[in-house]
C-alpha cells in the first residue's frame, strides 16, 4: 500500500476513492481513466472501488486485474452488512485481492443515546467475532468519510473498550 517512491523515510499513502467520487463518472471509461490517472500520481494503494467497478460491469477478479495492470493494490476490502449476510464474500474476496482491513461505517443515529451505542456495540461485537477468522482489522467512521474514525479493538462489552482516534499513518 502507499505511494511509489524512492525515499525510504517517506511513510505510504493510500487512496480513498471516495474522494474522486465526481472523477470516476458514470462511464466505465472515465472510472478507467481515474484509475490511470490515480496510478500515473504516484500512488500503489486504493481503498475501495469494487462498488464502481460493479457498477460497471467488472467483477471482482477484473477489478483485481485492472489494479494489477496498473500497480495498485486495494488496502481495505468492504465491510459487514448489518445482519452479517456479506462475511463469507468478505472472506472470498480478501482471498482474490490480500487485503488486511475492512471499512465501514455507522451514521450519527447510532451514537445518538447511550441506549443506541450499546446496540451499536453489540453489532459490532458480533461483526468482530464473524469476522474474526477472515481479517485483522476493521476500520468504523461515524457520519462520513470526512469524519475522525473510530478505531475498533477488541470485544466492545463496555463503552470503555471502544478506543476513539484519528488513524495514524
Amino acid at each position: 500500500m502507499g505511494m511509489k517512491t524512492k525515499n525510504a523515510d517517506l511513510k505510504p499513502v493510500g487512496l480513498q476513492l471516495f474522494t474522486l467520487r465526481e472523477m470516476l463518472g458514470e462511464s466505465k471509461e472515465s472510472f478507467l481513466s481515474t484509475m490511470k490517472h490515480v496510478s500515473r500520481i504516484g500512488y500503489a494503494g486504493v481503498e475501495g472501488g469494487l462498488g464502481e467497478a460493479s457498477k460497471f460491469g467488472m467483477t471482482p477478479e477484473q477489478y483485481k486485474e485492472l489494479l494489477d495492470g496498473l500497480g495498485l493494490t486495494l488496502i481495505t476490502g468492504p465491510g459487514p452488512k448489518n445482519d452479517l449476510s456479506n462475511i463469507e464474500e468478505i472472506s472470498r474476496l480478501k482471498k482474490l485481492f490480500g487485503f488486511e482491513y475492512l471499512f465501514g461505517g455507522f451514521g450519527w443515529d447510532e451514537f445518538k443515546t447511550m441506549e443506541s451505542v450499546r446496540k451499536t456495540a453489540d453489532l459490532i461485537n458480533r461483526m468482530t467475532t464473524a469476522l474474526k477468522p477472515h481479517v485483522s482489522t476493521s476500520v468504523i467512521t461515524l457520519g462520513d468519510a470526512r469524519i475522525t474514525p473510530l478505531i475498533v479493538a477488541g470485544d466492545l462489552r463496555s463503552i470503555g473498550d471502544v478506543q476513539i482516534g484519528p488513524v495514524s499513518l
